[in-house]
């Protein structure tokens, strides 16, 4: 798993220049809740300038004597304004990895997806923020998880968020 995290990270710092516009007078770091559906994650938005936020994200859930089930990824994010209520424009790449107890092999879900949406800060320290997203998961040929083992499923989702920067 570590190395999993590893390699969206540096992902995401080979990325940064082309996004951001090297002001580390914007870097911040927050901790966010968002909820899309039945998926709670938990984010961590990293403000590498004005312009460029990198977002590591994980979730996790674990029922006992059936299944480990775990989401890790990051997204990129573009903001294209300024002041209180920030656009955005970006991109999520996420593996949700399902390991079940027992005998029974474990699944690997890959999605990518464009999305854009805006923040709204209330504070310096509190915002929250919408996202409308397009989501293509390719599928382990064993998944069930989006109902299309070893497919391809493409669909629209919407995100809602609370973020608190430190």
């Amino acid at each position: 798993m570590k190395k999993i995290w590893l390699v969206f990270l540096l992902l995401a710092c080979l990325a940064a220049p082309a996004f951001g516009d090297g002001d580390s007078e914007h870097f911040k770091v927050g901790l966010s809740a968002s909820l899309q559906g039945e998926n709670v994650d938990i984010l961590l938005p990293i403000w590498m300038s004005d312009k460029l936020v990198i977002i590591p994200a994980v979730s996790f859930a674990y029922l006992s004597d059936a299944a480990t089930d775990m989401a890790v990824g990051f997204a990129l994010r573009r903001n294209v304004g300024q002041g209180d209520a920030v656009p955005f424009v970006g991109a999520r790449f996420m593996l949700f990895i399902l390991n079940p107890e027992g005998n029974s092999s474990g699944t690997t879900d890959f999605v990518f997806g464009p999305f854009a949406g805006g923040e709204y800060f209330f504070h310096d320290h509190f915002s929250i923020g919408v996202e409308a997203q397009v989501n293509i998961a390719k599928s382990d040929k064993t998944s069930l998880r989006f109902g299309h083992p070893d497919g391809t499923t493409i669909n629209t989702a919407t995100a809602v968020f609370a973020t608190y920067y430190f």
